[in-house]
């Protein structure tokens, strides 16, 4: 103990006081083989076009890639060094992602035609000319064509992107490493000068939140952003993309829950998505990450072995996301391999003599959390139910052959609205309670 209050020495090993205990660890040794073959198989077929069964491919002597360099000019035609499959394999998983150049190859994301990522970056700077008005703007072209309305540019100091979908999977890996890196601030520790050891702290600090916060905020970013270039993909460059918008069934864009905007990926490909354990996955993710945002309820317990899970999830949207790209005919990413590839991370317990039991329920993050029905739930009652919507939806294409122009669902409400209520104004208690109230309480009890 040191002052009796603050802190206390909770290993009985001398040599666990050497240095800070580091309580979070990468699991270097374990690999999903299966998947990472899996993984070389799409990736392979990516850049050669050749397809053909796992079991061919594994049997295949070696081989070399032939691919076009699109970024040369003109486009040239290369070849990669000889490997076999399961060379490859071992390349990805000593290096955990994928070496291109030592292969001779260009990034996964260049080795097809790629909507998705196609990124120009330009950093501004600010010249003299600038002081001119309507002078040097630099302006970048999105790959989601000419018709879309947001033209981005910048005049001074600062970047401009086409796609920010590569600089989000980077960042995404920044922000698992800078967890890792901070573990010891989990368990703060200070330095006891008598003895010269490191002793735990017991109350007070900052715990490290910064990085979980943005760890679970780009965790659920990147998929959000898929889904809306694939939305706008469609709407504006169906043509280039071979995507099909039905805005029927598409509907918005905006104020869509993730479950609504997952429905668009095979509604734009036609293609089955299969990932529904990644998406349970990812939902528990997008539950603790809206936790960290809002903080409902306001409190947050946090133990190692959370934190080592959600970490330990990063592979688990990496597939959801090469499941999309797959449908959508996207390319995978050199980023999203590294995702992909990420080590199971484990928690290390501070004294490892002491058998630990299974974390309870009623301890660590889900002891501060609405583990029943939230108490002080509700309904927006301005937000129209789902069962609605379709309704409206029919009655909007009938108003428009109607009115010979297309009527958007909010004015189609606002009109409803306006008659009803200019009607039920006339009407008496009695009628009120006869013919509305059963409606509301219908309404009520759904």
């Amino acid at each position: 103990m040191t002052d009796g209050k603050r802190t206390f020495n909770a290993h009985l090993g001398p040599e666990a006081h050497a240095k800070p205990y580091q309580c979070l660890l990468e699991d270097s040794s374990w690999f999903d083989i299966p998947k990472t073959r899996e993984l070389v198989h799409l990736l392979v077929e990516q850049y050669g076009g050749t397809k053909q069964t796992l079991k061919k491919w594994r049997k295949t002597p070696p081989f070399s890639v032939t691919w076009f360099d699109r970024r040369a000019k003109p486009p040239t035609q290369r070849r990669s060094v000889e490997i076999t499959f399961d060379k490859l394999v071992e390349h990805i998983m000593e290096r955990r992602g994928i070496d291109h150049q030592s292969l001779d190859l260009t990034a996964p994301e260049h080795a097809q035609d790629n909507w998705m990522d196609s990124d120009v970056t330009w950093w501004g700077h600010y010249l003299p000319i600038n002081e001119v008005p309507e002078t040097f703007t630099t302006i970048v072209e999105l790959p989601l064509g000419p018709d879309f309305p947001v033209v981005p540019g910048i005049e001074r100091e600062g970047f401009v992107t086409s796609s920010p979908q590569l600089h989000l999977q980077r960042a995404l890996l920044a922000a698992r490493s800078r967890v890792l890196r901070e573990a010891p601030l989990f368990v703060p520790q200070v330095i006891d000068r008598d003895r010269g050891q490191h002793v735990q702290m017991i109350i007070g600090g900052t715990p490290p939140l910064a990085g979980l916060i943005e760890f679970l905020s780009l965790y659920v970013t990147i998929l959000d952003i898929t889904l809306m270039q694939a939305y706008y993909a469609g709407f504006y460059a169906s043509s280039k993309t071979k995507l099909k918008f039905d805005k029927d069934v598409m509907g918005p864009a905006t104020g869509r829950r993730v479950i609504d905007k997952i429905r668009w990926v095979r509604a734009l490909s036609g293609q089955p998505l299969n990932a529904q354990t990644e998406l349970t996955t990812f939902n528990r993710m997008k539950a603790v990450r809206n936790h960290f945002t809002h903080f409902d309820p306001p409190c947050l317990a946090v133990s190692i072995d959370d934190v080592a899970e959600w970490l330990s999830n990063t592979p688990v949207l990496a597939w959801l996301l090469i499941k999309i790209r797959r449908c959508l005919g996207v390319p995978i990413s050199g980023p999203l391999v590294q995702l992909a590839m990420a080590p199971r991370v484990l928690p290390v317990a501070r004294d490892p003599q002491h058998e630990r039991r299974p974390q309870p329920t009623d301890a660590g993050y889900l002891s501060s959390t609405w583990r029943g029905a939230h108490p002080h739930a509700g309904r927006d009652p301005l937000r129209v139910p789902e069962r609605l919507l379709s309704d409206l939806d029919e009655l909007s294409r009938r108003a428009a052959r109607v009115f010979g122009r297309d009527c958007t669902t909010g004015e189609l409400i606002e009109a409803l609205l306006t008659h009803q209520l200019a009607e039920m104004k006339q009407r008496d208690d009695q009628y009120l309670s006869r013919e509305l109230w059963p409606h509301v309480r219908k309404a009520k009890n759904s």
